[in-house]
């Protein structure tokens, strides 16, 4: 048996449904959020922002002294056309 929907009925669903999707985030709208991150003040933001910082400059510090002077030249050739009728190339160096 094929099942015939009147105009009236899927317009009742379709209202049914759009009102408990407006219920549902309505409903969500309400909860508490967890606000221990939200609650911090703008001083206990901007000390923990310079820890954070020190920190950073200090792994950068101890980073450097560990690198190698000695890296070697990488030479990338790439085309630029600069007129239709030839090419020519540039030599890049990258270190």
């Amino acid at each position: 048996m094929r099942m015939r929907l009147k105009l009236k009925t899927v317009f009742v669903l379709y209202f049914m449904v759009s009102l408990l999707g407006l219920i549902y985030a309505l409903m969500q709208l309400g909860q508490r959020c967890d606000c221990r991150g939200h609650a911090m003040s703008k001083d206990q933001q901007i000390s923990q922002l310079r820890g954070e910082l020190q920190k950073l400059q200090e792994h950068i510090k101890t980073s450097e002294l560990s690198k190698k002077t000695d890296v070697p030249k990488i030479y990338v050739i790439t085309p630029t056309y600069a007129r239709y009728v030839d090419s020519f190339c540039k030599i890049t160096v990258v270190q």
